[in-house]
């Protein structure tokens, strides 16, 4: 085996051992009917409204899914009417998948598990849809594993993809740095983790349906969360001829109006744009309803003034004429205010204050000072407060 391969083992091993200890994602559905419907929901809506891939799009479909877990997710797959192979190389979690496959599917139903790592899988076949939720982040060769996907595709496939975000996951990152400065086994890391982010606990066991022992094991004591950015995922679509389908967020600024351009667009060329939606990953902490009301406010005098400026120069006639002094009063106004069009200016707040916060906890790990950090924490004002950012990221790649 190659560097790289045995890395990649060595990770495999330590990542299974935890996950086989404690369980990252099991959610009660078997025995809870509005759970289980909540999770259908959640698919169905993701794939519909988010990332316009309408479910029907699984009907009689072949789809490989890598890192199926104890099978929550992936289920739905099943019921959309795909005809799965499932890859998982947790031997427990095949268990548990299979009994879930086989309450909740039909009997026409077509599905095979297989436990095995997603860089052991061997086939020669290909497939309409590959998918791939929460897993590639806890390998150690990202690249090789899209590469893995990629070659499974058949042409006009679909690569499906829920990853962690390098920004989104800047506030779990630096928890881990913070738990692993002090703590070593995954007993001591767990203990420290109550202790210093029981609001995010009590948080995230609030709103995930998941048991807090599995939130602790899968953010912390996980041994491996190495996210990547928007452009490196842009970049890896274009290396194995994937273009971008959609994605959820949206990383694409509203800032595209050509109505002729019908072409796919080599988004991968332009990183730093792409790279713009970061900021929002990284300073995110409240339901987008807030996100969107605080906009409203910022933006509301520029936007009205600019409506008034467009219907004040809309349907002329030969017959009408605008009325100078009034426009100019428009633009004017529109000039005073238009700084508050930009709809990074919170999220640019947030994130001085956070990166603010931040440099004040390295300086306390820097002196070993526990109860420095404790206060830093305490004191925080944004830093790990709400959603302490943005937890997944999903993308659709194209193979044309």
């Amino acid at each position: 085996m190659s560097d790289r391969e045995l890395l990649q083992d060595k990770t495999e091993k330590e990542v299974l051992r935890v996950y086989q200890k404690v369980n990252p994602s099991t959610y009660p559905i078997e025995e809870d009917p509005k759970e289980y419907r909540r999770r259908m929901d959640f698919m169905e809506d993701l794939f519909l409204h988010r990332l316009n891939f309408p479910p029907k799009m699984f009907k009689d479909a072949t789809l490989l899914d890598f890192g199926t877990g104890t099978g929550e997710n992936s289920l739905f797959y099943l019921v959309a009417g795909a005809s799965c192979t499932f890859v998982e190389m947790n031997q427990m979690a095949c268990q548990r998948a299979e009994k879930l496959f086989k309450q909740f599917s039909s009997e026409s139903s077509k599905w095979e598990m297989v436990n095995e790592s997603l860089f052991d899988f061997d086939s020669d076949e290909s497939y309409d849809i590959v998918t791939s939720i929460g897993v590639i982040h806890t390998t150690s060769d990202k690249e090789k594993a899209i590469e893995i996907k990629s070659r499974h595709l058949k042409k006009g496939g679909f690569l499906v993809l829920g990853i962690a975000n390098s920004a989104g996951s800047f506030q779990r990152n630096l928890q881990r740095a913070i738990l692993y400065h002090f703590a070593t086994s995954d007993e001591d890391i767990a203990s420290l983790a109550e202790e210093l982010f029981a609001d995010h606990l009590d948080r995230a066991e609030k709103f995930s349906s998941r048991d807090r022992k599995a939130i602790i094991y899968d953010s912390y004591v996980n041994p491996k969360l190495d996210t990547p950015s928007v452009s490196e995922i842009l970049n890896w679509f274009s290396r194995n001829g994937l273009v971008m389908y959609s994605a959820w967020p949206p990383i694409i600024p509203a800032i595209l109006g050509d109505p002729a351009d019908r072409k796919p667009l080599p988004l991968e060329d332009f990183p730093s744009l792409m790279s713009l939606a970061e900021i929002i990953y990284l300073s995110h902490s409240d339901d987008d309803a807030i996100v969107l009301a605080e906009s409203e406010k910022e933006m509301e005098p520029a936007i009205n003034s600019f409506k008034e400026i467009v219907d004040l120069i809309s349907d002329v006639t030969p017959d009408g004429r605008v009325e100078i002094n009034d426009a100019i009063k428009k633009i004017d106004a529109f000039q005073a205010g238009e700084k508050g069009l930009n709809p990074y200016l919170p999220h640019m707040d947030k994130l001085a204050s956070i990166l603010e916060e931040t440099k004040s906890i390295i300086e306390a790990l820097k002196k070993d000072d526990m109860n420095g950090v404790k206060k830093c924490i305490e004191n925080t004002k944004v830093l790990f407060k709400g959603t302490h950012g943005l937890g997944m990221s999903w993308y659709i790649g194209y193979k044309p």
